[in-house]
């Protein structure tokens, strides 16, 4: 793999895995184009500018995906990498699918358009590769890059305050596939990463929800139990990934050599159940004796859902890809990001 030092962009740069994204690749010697949605946003701003060699390798400019293409492009021009990690989440509560869709292929056509491109890295979800079958009864056998969603989701989860979540997966499902088929009609080499939820650590200056939800057995909190329960009925398992595997898979796509890695890849190592994360939590943080805390909750944490899935996550591997981090060290790290921002 290459070495040399690129120009590349990182459309979303203040977010949770866009800002530790954007720290690796200056630490690493590349100039980082970063786009934020409003530069008047001080904190935002203020964080990327604050990485070691931001003076020198960074960058910003004002973007935002559902407005003006021209501004896309020109925080893309020159760049020879272009990595799209900017979507909304349903914390975010901008949640217009179609709108969500018609952003992404935008960034797709401009770089299509611009001379420099040479690759284009998508940030997915494996929300979008749900093994579900599609009508709803059961899960196929194994979880991998063959596997998508069936939409609408073929069922009904019992909080119905998780409309915004499956708003969420439904805009990653059609987003990515627009991505890549943008990419094979246009001759764009596109690598899409869908990312199992992440945790971990954090440059930011406040507790990222997927990262929260991993403590959140800990906390008592209802919505990120869940969260988690959504993610179980929907994949079979919780697709778990630390946020610095997450850095180093989107580097590493970038380097590897045109033609040699392009398509789909599920970027995540580990496929655990609630109860399994719960367990964990118990008996390595028995200070927060997790037994008395919010009884009813723990008892349909305990409820998976039926049938074993099988994670396959090779595909990525056999490009040569080194995971370094299990799903243990994800909550670790986020446990010790909650006491930190006094979440615990």
């Amino acid at each position: 793999m290459e070495e040399s030092r690129h120009r590349v962009c990182v459309i979303g740069g203040a977010g949770y895995v866009g800002s530790s994204l954007v720290k690796k690749l200056i630490d690493e010697g590349h100039t980082v184009h970063a786009t934020l949605r409003s530069l008047s946003e001080e904190s935002k701003v203020g964080l990327l500018k604050s990485f070691a060699g931001a003076d020198e390798r960074l960058k910003l400019f004002e973007a935002d995906l559902f407005n003006k293409s021209e501004q896309i492009e020109q925080a893309i021009h020159g760049c020879e990498f272009v990595f799209l990690v900017a979507t909304p989440t349903p914390q975010a509560r901008r949640l217009n699918v179609d709108a969500i869709v018609e952003g992404v292929k935008n960034v797709a056509y401009a770089c299509s358009r611009c001379g420099s491109v040479r690759k284009l890295i998508y940030t997915a979800s494996t929300g979008a590769a749900s093994p579900l079958k599609e009508d709803g009864n059961g899960f196929k056998g194994v979880m991998d890059e063959t596997c998508w969603t069936p939409l609408p989701l073929p069922f009904h989860h019992c909080d119905h305050s998780l409309g915004e979540l499956k708003d969420y997966i439904e805009s990653k499902t059609l987003a990515e596939k627009e991505m890549l088929k943008i990419g094979n009609d246009e001759g764009l080499e596109v690598v899409s990463l869908a990312l199992g939820v992440v945790g971990g650590n954090t440059c930011l200056w406040y507790c990222p929800y997927t990262l929260s939800i991993f403590f959140s057995q800990l906390t008592g909190d209802k919505s990120g139990q869940s969260s988690l329960k959504f993610v179980e009925d929907l994949l079979g398992k919780i697709a778990v990934v630390h946020i610095e595997d997450v850095c180093d898979a989107h580097i590493f796509a970038m380097k590897a050599p045109n033609g040699s890695m392009s398509g789909r890849f599920l970027c995540t190592n580990s496929f655990v159940s609630a109860a399994e994360i719960a367990n964990y939590l118990r008996q390595n943080y028995p200070e927060f004796n997790l037994n008395l805390r919010d009884q009813d909750c723990s008892r349909c944490m305990m409820n998976g859902p039926e049938g074993q899935v099988v994670l396959n996550y090779e595909k990525l591997l056999h490009k040569g890809f080194t995971y370094k981090k299990s799903w243990k060290d994800v909550i670790d790290d986020s446990v010790s990001c909650g006491r930190r921002f006094r979440h615990l």
